[in-house]
């Protein structure tokens, strides 16, 4: 069995776990900051991609509370959040989480500061440091391995939810934490790249998909959940590009 990513990732080993499992040995030095799309190919010679197999890199986030984001980088390597305010300069350092975890910050306490979090993929358990009480931080047990972490306000009460799609069966699971509800919606093919994002302006988050094999935005407003949108925007081999609430 092999496996290849693309945006300068190396894999370096492939562990055969299960017919269900796999353990990736890989080294992201010199990659690209943005989803990476990862190809498996077993001995019989199939192959399947998975279009959003890896984030790393680059995170936008407003931090210190300023109204404005801040240069922020995740280390997978340390676990380490370097933090630097572009307005004062200043730097902050965090360490929190392992290798192979997912940063998912957002604003999770409601504070009006991003909060440093982890997904991490092996347990589906959500590591969150919240801004307004660093030395009481949140874990939540939400999705499963293989799941794509989705977060994101998509009850609008200012608060970043927890949330995660399921390429397998598309649909995408969402965790109120100030109330400690759920929602599942049905929304996507496995391959689809989840695109979520505020798109009716209702300060809402919309669940939302893009089609690499067609470029198609498959999007669901909140505010008219029955009245969905389809664009027609990019073109194979494009990556879609957007930050949302």
């Amino acid at each position: 069995m092999s496996a290849a990513a693309d945006g300068g990732v190396t894999v370096n080993a492939v562990t055969y776990n299960s017919p269900t499992s796999i353990t990736l040995n890989v080294s992201t030095v010199g990659a690209s900051s943005d989803v990476h799309a990862l190809t498996i190919t077993n001995p019989d010679g199939q192959r399947v991609t998975v279009p959003a197999a890896l984030t790393m890199g680059t995170i936008s986030g407003d931090f210190s509370g300023d109204g404005k984001a801040d240069i922020t980088v995740f280390r997978p390597s340390t676990g380490i959040w370097y933090v630097r305010n572009v307005v004062t300069g200043l730097f902050e350092f965090y360490q929190w989480g392992l290798n192979g975890d997912i940063p998912v910050q957002g604003d999770y306490d409601g504070d009006g500061k991003a909060d440093v979090a982890v997904w991490r993929p092996s347990t589906g358990i959500w590591y969150i440091r919240n801004s307004s009480a660093p030395g009481a931080p949140s874990f939540l047990q939400w999705g499963l391995n293989g799941d794509i972490p989705v977060p994101g306000d998509y009850d609008g009460d200012g608060k970043t939810d927890a949330a995660v799609f399921r390429p397998s069966t598309g649909i995408w699971y969402v965790r109120d934490l100030a109330t400690n509800t759920a929602a599942f919606y049905q929304w996507g093919l496995n391959g689809d790249v989840p695109v979520s994002g505020d798109f009716d302006g209702d300060g809402k988050t919309d669940i939302a998909v893009f089609r690499p094999s067609t470029s198609i935005w498959y999007v669901r407003p909140s505010s008219t959940p029955g009245a969905p949108g389809f664009y027609q925007w990019g073109i194979t081999g494009d990556i879609p590009i957007l930050k949302g609430p």
